[in-house]
Protein backbone atom coordinates (compact mmCIF):
# COMPACT_ATOMS: atom_id res chain seq x y z
CA UNK A 1 0.00 0.00 0.00
CA UNK A 2 1.46 3.31 -0.89
CA UNK A 3 2.20 5.94 1.69
CA UNK A 4 2.44 9.34 1.43
CA UNK A 5 3.77 12.21 3.20
CA UNK A 6 1.72 15.61 4.06
CA UNK A 7 3.28 17.12 6.72
CA UNK A 8 5.52 18.01 9.48
CA UNK A 9 4.54 18.37 13.03
CA UNK A 10 5.68 20.25 15.53
CA UNK A 11 7.80 17.98 16.89
CA UNK A 12 9.29 17.18 13.42
CA UNK A 13 7.33 13.65 13.08
CA UNK A 14 6.11 13.28 9.67
CA UNK A 15 1.80 12.41 9.35
CA UNK A 16 1.55 9.99 7.07
CA UNK A 17 -1.48 9.21 4.94
CA UNK A 18 -2.45 5.97 3.57
CA UNK A 19 -3.88 5.64 -0.30
CA UNK A 20 -6.88 4.07 1.56
CA UNK A 21 -6.79 7.55 4.30
CA UNK A 22 -6.62 9.72 1.62
CA UNK A 23 -9.51 7.61 -0.28
CA UNK A 24 -11.61 8.13 2.56
CA UNK A 25 -10.84 12.00 2.95
CA UNK A 26 -11.95 12.54 -0.44
CA UNK A 27 -15.42 10.43 -0.15
CA UNK A 28 -16.04 12.19 2.73
CA UNK A 29 -15.85 15.61 0.86
CA UNK A 30 -17.61 14.54 -2.36
CA UNK A 31 -20.55 12.98 -0.32
CA UNK A 32 -21.16 15.65 2.19
CA UNK A 33 -20.90 18.12 -0.91
CA UNK A 34 -23.49 15.98 -2.77
CA UNK A 35 -25.91 15.62 0.37
CA UNK A 36 -25.84 19.75 0.71
CA UNK A 37 -26.21 20.64 -3.33
CA UNK A 38 -28.64 17.98 -4.11
CA UNK A 39 -31.24 19.70 -2.40
CA UNK A 40 -32.75 16.31 -0.54
CA UNK A 41 -32.43 18.14 3.05
CA UNK A 42 -34.92 20.86 1.85
CA UNK A 43 -37.64 19.70 4.38
CA UNK A 44 -34.82 18.74 7.32
CA UNK A 45 -32.56 20.95 7.07
CA UNK A 46 -31.14 20.43 10.77
CA UNK A 47 -30.96 17.09 10.70
CA UNK A 48 -28.76 17.17 7.32
CA UNK A 49 -26.57 19.58 9.00
CA UNK A 50 -25.93 17.03 11.93
CA UNK A 51 -25.42 14.28 9.19
CA UNK A 52 -23.02 16.62 6.99
CA UNK A 53 -21.20 17.07 10.34
CA UNK A 54 -20.82 13.69 11.51
CA UNK A 55 -20.27 11.88 8.16
CA UNK A 56 -17.46 14.18 7.68
CA UNK A 57 -15.62 13.38 11.06
CA UNK A 58 -16.77 9.34 10.93
CA UNK A 59 -15.33 8.22 7.10
CA UNK A 60 -11.55 9.49 8.05
CA UNK A 61 -12.21 8.26 11.52
CA UNK A 62 -13.38 4.98 10.25
CA UNK A 63 -9.78 4.47 8.57
CA UNK A 64 -8.24 5.70 11.76
CA UNK A 65 -7.14 8.91 11.21
CA UNK A 66 -6.57 10.12 14.18
CA UNK A 67 -4.19 13.18 13.49
CA UNK A 68 -6.21 16.34 14.94
CA UNK A 69 -4.02 18.51 12.43
CA UNK A 70 -5.36 16.33 9.61
CA UNK A 71 -9.05 16.67 10.46
CA UNK A 72 -8.75 20.67 11.16
CA UNK A 73 -7.32 20.52 7.64
CA UNK A 74 -10.03 18.37 6.33
CA UNK A 75 -12.70 20.67 7.77
CA UNK A 76 -11.56 23.65 6.27
CA UNK A 77 -11.30 22.00 3.06
CA UNK A 78 -14.58 21.39 3.07
CA UNK A 79 -15.34 24.64 4.12
CA UNK A 80 -14.11 26.33 1.47
CA UNK A 81 -15.13 23.61 -1.49
CA UNK A 82 -18.71 23.66 0.15
CA UNK A 83 -18.64 27.88 0.17
CA UNK A 84 -17.24 28.13 -3.38
CA UNK A 85 -20.48 25.78 -4.91
CA UNK A 86 -23.02 26.84 -2.51
CA UNK A 87 -22.68 30.89 -3.42
CA UNK A 88 -21.79 30.72 -7.23
CA UNK A 89 -24.35 27.51 -7.92
CA UNK A 90 -26.36 25.86 -5.74
CA UNK A 91 -28.00 28.50 -4.39
CA UNK A 92 -28.12 30.87 -7.94
CA UNK A 93 -29.88 27.66 -9.31
CA UNK A 94 -32.06 27.61 -6.68
CA UNK A 95 -33.41 30.71 -6.70
CA UNK A 96 -33.82 30.56 -10.75
CA UNK A 97 -35.46 27.06 -10.46
CA UNK A 98 -38.30 28.72 -7.88
CA UNK A 99 -38.76 32.34 -9.39
CA UNK A 100 -41.81 31.35 -11.37
CA UNK A 101 -45.85 30.71 -10.42
CA UNK A 102 -46.66 27.48 -9.84
CA UNK A 103 -50.46 26.70 -9.36
CA UNK A 104 -51.30 25.21 -6.32
CA UNK A 105 -54.51 25.44 -4.33
CA UNK A 106 -57.30 27.94 -5.03
CA UNK A 107 -54.46 29.85 -7.70
CA UNK A 108 -54.13 28.47 -10.90
CA UNK A 109 -52.56 31.45 -12.88
CA UNK A 110 -50.27 34.55 -12.28
CA UNK A 111 -48.86 37.40 -14.65
CA UNK A 112 -47.05 40.31 -13.53
CA UNK A 113 -45.58 43.68 -15.26
CA UNK A 114 -42.45 45.31 -13.94
CA UNK A 115 -41.34 48.67 -13.59
CA UNK A 116 -38.78 50.14 -12.29
CA UNK A 117 -39.81 49.36 -8.74
CA UNK A 118 -42.75 47.19 -8.59
CA UNK A 119 -44.52 44.23 -9.72
CA UNK A 120 -48.02 44.24 -10.87
CA UNK A 121 -49.86 40.74 -10.96
CA UNK A 122 -52.87 39.47 -12.23
CA UNK A 123 -53.71 36.62 -11.10
CA UNK A 124 -56.93 34.20 -11.18
CA UNK A 125 -58.69 31.86 -8.38
CA UNK A 126 -61.13 29.26 -8.34
CA UNK A 127 -62.81 30.34 -5.31
CA UNK A 128 -65.70 32.86 -6.11
CA UNK A 129 -67.13 32.84 -2.49
CA UNK A 130 -68.61 36.57 -1.53
CA UNK A 131 -67.07 35.84 1.75
CA UNK A 132 -63.61 35.00 0.59
CA UNK A 133 -61.33 37.63 -1.16
CA UNK A 134 -57.93 37.09 -2.28
CA UNK A 135 -54.56 38.29 -0.11
CA UNK A 136 -50.77 37.95 -0.88
CA UNK A 137 -48.18 37.80 1.66
CA UNK A 138 -44.56 38.97 0.67
CA UNK A 139 -41.21 38.87 2.14
CA UNK A 140 -38.08 40.67 2.09
CA UNK A 141 -35.34 37.51 1.98
CA UNK A 142 -31.96 38.13 3.68
CA UNK A 143 -30.03 35.13 3.37
CA UNK A 144 -30.18 31.95 0.96
CA UNK A 145 -27.96 28.96 1.52
CA UNK A 146 -27.73 26.16 -0.93
CA UNK A 147 -31.43 24.84 -0.92
CA UNK A 148 -33.28 27.00 1.70
CA UNK A 149 -33.85 30.58 3.08
CA UNK A 150 -32.59 31.16 6.24
CA UNK A 151 -33.33 35.07 6.97
CA UNK A 152 -36.31 37.26 6.51
CA UNK A 153 -35.72 40.52 6.76
CA UNK A 154 -38.43 42.70 8.97
CA UNK A 155 -42.20 41.47 9.15
CA UNK A 156 -44.22 40.21 6.15
CA UNK A 157 -46.23 42.50 4.28
CA UNK A 158 -49.56 40.94 3.82
CA UNK A 159 -51.04 43.07 0.53
CA UNK A 160 -54.70 43.20 -0.56
CA UNK A 161 -55.80 43.70 -3.89
CA UNK A 162 -55.61 46.56 -5.78
CA UNK A 163 -58.88 45.16 -7.33
CA UNK A 164 -60.80 41.93 -7.52
CA UNK A 165 -63.89 40.47 -9.06
CA UNK A 166 -65.55 37.76 -7.54
CA UNK A 167 -67.57 36.88 -10.27
CA UNK A 168 -64.79 36.13 -12.63
CA UNK A 169 -62.19 34.86 -9.74
CA UNK A 170 -59.65 37.71 -11.35
CA UNK A 171 -57.71 40.19 -9.20
CA UNK A 172 -54.67 42.87 -9.43
CA UNK A 173 -51.90 43.33 -7.03
CA UNK A 174 -49.57 46.15 -6.52
CA UNK A 175 -46.31 44.53 -5.16
CA UNK A 176 -43.51 47.64 -4.46
CA UNK A 177 -40.18 46.41 -3.72
CA UNK A 178 -36.72 47.67 -3.12
CA UNK A 179 -32.97 46.28 -4.33
CA UNK A 180 -33.61 43.07 -2.33
CA UNK A 181 -34.71 39.18 -2.76
CA UNK A 182 -38.53 38.98 -2.18
CA UNK A 183 -40.76 36.21 -2.22
CA UNK A 184 -44.59 36.16 -2.19
CA UNK A 185 -47.66 33.52 -2.29
CA UNK A 186 -51.41 34.47 -2.94
CA UNK A 187 -54.17 32.91 -0.85
CA UNK A 188 -57.78 33.20 0.27
CA UNK A 189 -59.17 34.88 3.84
CA UNK A 190 -62.37 35.58 5.15
CA UNK A 191 -63.71 39.25 4.11
CA UNK A 192 -64.01 39.67 7.66
CA UNK A 193 -61.41 38.71 9.37
CA UNK A 194 -58.34 38.44 6.65
CA UNK A 195 -56.44 36.60 9.64
CA UNK A 196 -58.68 33.38 8.92
CA UNK A 197 -56.82 31.90 5.76
CA UNK A 198 -58.94 29.67 3.99
CA UNK A 199 -57.34 26.05 4.39
CA UNK A 200 -55.95 24.49 1.15
CA UNK A 201 -56.00 27.43 -0.51
CA UNK A 202 -52.21 28.77 -0.45
CA UNK A 203 -50.13 29.39 -3.93
CA UNK A 204 -46.60 27.89 -3.62
CA UNK A 205 -44.40 30.73 -2.69
CA UNK A 206 -41.94 31.88 -5.13
CA UNK A 207 -38.77 34.50 -5.56
CA UNK A 208 -39.20 37.77 -6.97
CA UNK A 209 -35.41 38.61 -8.58
CA UNK A 210 -35.86 40.46 -11.38
CA UNK A 211 -35.57 43.69 -10.11
CA UNK A 212 -32.64 42.43 -7.85
CA UNK A 213 -29.28 43.67 -8.59
CA UNK A 214 -26.72 41.18 -8.99
CA UNK A 215 -24.51 42.57 -6.45
CA UNK A 216 -27.75 42.21 -4.18
CA UNK A 217 -28.13 38.52 -5.29
CA UNK A 218 -24.49 37.33 -4.39
CA UNK A 219 -24.55 38.89 -1.04
CA UNK A 220 -27.47 36.93 -0.14
CA UNK A 221 -26.12 33.52 -1.03
CA UNK A 222 -22.58 34.55 0.40
CA UNK A 223 -24.40 34.75 3.66
CA UNK A 224 -26.66 32.14 3.48
CA UNK A 225 -24.28 29.66 2.61
CA UNK A 226 -21.77 31.32 5.09
CA UNK A 227 -24.30 31.11 7.52
CA UNK A 228 -25.33 27.32 6.92
CA UNK A 229 -21.73 26.14 6.95
CA UNK A 230 -21.06 28.17 9.94
CA UNK A 231 -23.57 25.91 11.73
CA UNK A 232 -22.19 22.49 10.03
CA UNK A 233 -18.51 23.81 10.55
CA UNK A 234 -19.30 24.06 14.60
CA UNK A 235 -21.13 20.81 14.97
CA UNK A 236 -18.06 19.46 13.05
CA UNK A 237 -15.18 20.85 15.25
CA UNK A 238 -17.76 20.41 18.31
CA UNK A 239 -17.21 16.42 17.63
CA UNK A 240 -13.97 16.97 16.63
CA UNK A 241 -12.63 18.47 19.40
CA UNK A 242 -14.89 16.64 22.17
CA UNK A 243 -13.76 12.79 20.89
CA UNK A 244 -10.00 14.62 20.66
CA UNK A 245 -10.26 15.33 24.44
CA UNK A 246 -11.70 12.59 25.61
CA UNK A 247 -9.25 10.22 23.56
CA UNK A 248 -5.70 12.50 25.03
CA UNK A 249 -7.55 11.86 28.50
CA UNK A 250 -7.77 8.23 27.70
CA UNK A 251 -4.42 8.25 26.27
CA UNK A 252 -2.75 10.24 29.65
CA UNK A 253 -4.24 7.91 31.96
CA UNK A 254 -3.12 4.69 30.37
CA UNK A 255 1.21 6.25 30.06
CA UNK A 256 0.30 6.91 33.87
CA UNK A 257 -0.97 3.38 34.62
CA UNK A 258 2.20 1.95 32.05
CA UNK A 259 3.91 4.22 34.34
CA UNK A 260 2.44 3.22 37.84
CA UNK A 261 3.11 -0.76 36.29
CA UNK A 262 -0.68 -1.10 35.95
CA UNK A 263 -0.57 -1.67 32.38
CA UNK A 264 1.75 -3.02 29.49
CA UNK A 265 2.85 -0.52 27.13
CA UNK A 266 0.81 -0.61 23.61
CA UNK A 267 1.87 -3.56 21.90
CA UNK A 268 2.34 -6.11 25.20
CA UNK A 269 -1.32 -5.73 26.42
CA UNK A 270 -3.18 -8.48 24.79
CA UNK A 271 -2.67 -11.77 24.56
CA UNK A 272 -1.40 -13.11 21.20
CA UNK A 273 -3.32 -16.02 21.17
CA UNK A 274 -6.91 -15.11 21.80
CA UNK A 275 -6.34 -10.67 21.80
CA UNK A 276 -8.00 -10.48 25.31
CA UNK A 277 -6.71 -7.89 27.39
CA UNK A 278 -3.93 -8.82 29.88
CA UNK A 279 -2.71 -6.74 32.76
CA UNK A 280 0.90 -6.38 34.54
CA UNK A 281 1.71 -9.55 37.17
CA UNK A 282 -0.85 -12.24 34.95
CA UNK A 283 1.28 -15.27 33.84
CA UNK A 284 -0.95 -16.86 31.75
CA UNK A 285 -4.31 -15.67 30.04
CA UNK A 286 -7.51 -15.88 32.26
CA UNK A 287 -9.40 -16.23 29.13
CA UNK A 288 -6.88 -19.05 26.58
CA UNK A 289 -5.03 -19.93 29.30
CA UNK A 290 -1.46 -19.39 27.44
CA UNK A 291 1.30 -18.03 28.67
CA UNK A 292 1.94 -13.96 28.70
CA UNK A 293 5.12 -13.28 26.94
CA UNK A 294 7.15 -10.20 27.44
CA UNK A 295 10.33 -8.61 27.40
CA UNK A 296 12.28 -8.92 30.95
CA UNK A 297 12.76 -4.81 30.41
CA UNK A 298 9.03 -4.44 30.54
CA UNK A 299 7.94 -6.87 33.23
CA UNK A 300 6.96 -5.43 36.59
CA UNK A 301 9.06 -6.11 39.72
CA UNK A 302 7.02 -8.87 41.58
CA UNK A 303 7.76 -10.91 44.88
CA UNK A 304 6.76 -14.80 45.28
CA UNK A 305 7.98 -15.84 41.42
CA UNK A 306 11.00 -17.39 40.48
CA UNK A 307 12.28 -17.88 37.24
CA UNK A 308 11.78 -21.64 35.37
CA UNK A 309 15.44 -22.85 34.55
CA UNK A 310 14.24 -24.49 31.45
CA UNK A 311 12.74 -21.76 29.77
CA UNK A 312 13.34 -18.69 31.71
CA UNK A 313 9.64 -17.65 32.08
CA UNK A 314 8.84 -16.34 35.47
CA UNK A 315 6.61 -18.77 37.38
CA UNK A 316 4.52 -18.37 40.57
CA UNK A 317 6.26 -19.67 43.87
CA UNK A 318 3.30 -21.99 44.51
CA UNK A 319 3.44 -23.56 40.67
CA UNK A 320 3.62 -27.43 40.48
CA UNK A 321 4.68 -26.41 36.63
CA UNK A 322 6.45 -24.44 34.48
CA UNK A 323 3.00 -21.78 32.70
CA UNK A 324 5.15 -21.95 29.28
CA UNK A 325 7.11 -25.10 28.99
CA UNK A 326 5.24 -27.39 31.34
CA UNK A 327 8.33 -28.56 33.21
CA UNK A 328 7.44 -29.89 36.69
CA UNK A 329 8.80 -28.56 39.75
CA UNK A 330 9.74 -30.95 42.66
CA UNK A 331 8.88 -29.86 46.25
CA UNK A 332 11.85 -28.32 48.51
CA UNK A 333 12.65 -31.23 50.66
CA UNK A 334 12.09 -30.27 54.79
CA UNK A 335 14.79 -32.29 57.00
CA UNK A 336 13.84 -32.61 61.09
CA UNK A 337 17.10 -32.17 62.82
CA UNK A 338 17.15 -33.41 67.20
CA UNK A 339 19.22 -31.35 68.99
CA UNK A 340 20.43 -32.94 72.29
CA UNK A 341 18.36 -30.53 73.98
CA UNK A 342 15.01 -31.79 72.52
CA UNK A 343 14.58 -28.83 70.37
CA UNK A 344 13.51 -29.74 67.08
CA UNK A 345 15.09 -27.67 63.74
CA UNK A 346 13.89 -27.46 60.34
CA UNK A 347 16.22 -27.44 57.45
CA UNK A 348 16.61 -27.98 53.60
CA UNK A 349 19.79 -29.62 54.02
CA UNK A 350 22.00 -31.26 56.14
CA UNK A 351 25.85 -32.61 56.80
CA UNK A 352 27.32 -35.15 59.16
CA UNK A 353 29.00 -33.99 61.82
CA UNK A 354 32.86 -35.41 61.37
CA UNK A 355 33.10 -36.12 64.90
CA UNK A 356 30.25 -38.27 66.20
CA UNK A 357 28.39 -38.36 62.54
CA UNK A 358 25.26 -36.49 63.76
CA UNK A 359 23.12 -35.34 61.39
CA UNK A 360 23.76 -30.96 61.40
CA UNK A 361 21.81 -28.55 59.66
CA UNK A 362 24.03 -26.79 56.68
CA UNK A 363 24.08 -23.37 58.55
CA UNK A 364 25.47 -24.35 61.91
CA UNK A 365 28.09 -23.24 63.42
CA UNK A 366 28.36 -26.02 65.93
CA UNK A 367 27.40 -29.64 66.38
CA UNK A 368 24.33 -30.00 68.69
CA UNK A 369 25.82 -33.41 69.99
CA UNK A 370 29.44 -33.14 70.49
CA UNK A 371 29.70 -29.14 70.14
CA UNK A 372 32.22 -29.57 67.26
CA UNK A 373 33.24 -26.29 66.03
CA UNK A 374 32.98 -26.27 61.97
CA UNK A 375 36.21 -24.28 60.20
CA UNK A 376 34.73 -22.02 58.21
CA UNK A 377 31.32 -21.40 60.19
CA UNK A 378 31.50 -17.81 61.87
Amino acid sequence: MAIVSTERSADDKKIELTTKQLAALAASLVLTLLILMSGIYMRFSCLAMVIVAVLLYMIPHLVKIKNVKVMVMHGAVFALVALLAGSLYTSPAYVDSHNDFQSRGDFTAATYILTSDSYTFDVTYTDTDPAHKPLATVSEIDMVGFSSVYGVKGSERTLGPTSYDQTTGTATFDVTVGDGLYTIYFYMADTADSDAKVSDSQSVTFFLDELTSSSAKNSIYWIGTGYYLGLCMLLYFMILFLTYGMRSSAEKTRDRMIKQGRLYPPGYGRCKQCDSVVLPGEVKCRKCGAYIDVPAEIKPVKKDFFICSDCGAEVPDDAEKCPKCGAAFEDDVEIEVHHADGTVEIAESTFDCPECGKEVPNASEFCPKCGKRFEGKV
